[in-house]
């Protein structure tokens, strides 16, 4: 029998863990930006979202609802950056292990952020660069919250 102590335990972070063991939350090993956007889509579309749009734009991937569905959770949240950066609980989920997939994002992303008509928050890296950020948001037009990031497996 091997014996173990507290220094045999190595502690990683959510985004470590959701990149070595991907296939735990989307299946199989295959990730990709569409996925990740069905991944945000789901709370989204459980708190109320009638209407969305996945599309890619250049290498950005974004997601846009018609509702601000972040904060409809009868679960309180802190802040908008909370839900992205580590899981979160999710009751209407419907199971007591339920957890808020848009934290699935930042794992596969090099740059992420999220705008709604009240805010605009930089998730990781950068905006897009120069004036194709306010070009994205003219072509997407008007929603309740978009949120883009550009994909990369290895992040």
């Amino acid at each position: 029998m091997t014996n173990f102590s507290k220094d045999d335990i190595k502690v990683i972070t959510w985004d470590e863990g959701v990149r070595k063991r991907r296939e735990m939350y989307f299946g199989d090993a295959a990730v990709n930006g569409e996925e990740i956007c069905e991944a945000i889509k789901y709370p989204a579309v459980v708190l109320g979202s009638k209407e969305s749009l996945i599309i890619k734009l250049g290498d950005w991937h974004y997601f846009c609802s018609d509702i601000d569905w972040l904060f409809l959770s009868e679960h309180e949240i802190e802040n908008v950056r909370s839900v992205f950066e580590s899981p979160r609980p999710f009751p209407e989920g419907g199971s007591p292990n339920s957890y808020r997939t848009e934290s699935l994002c930042l794992p596969f992303s090099t740059d992420a952020f999220t705008v709604s008509k009240d805010d605009r928050v930089l998730l990781k890296g950068k905006y897009p660069p120069g004036e194709l950020l306010e070009n994205h948001l003219n072509e997407l037009g008007s929603w309740g919250r978009i949120v883009g990031f550009k994909f990369d497996k290895n992040a």
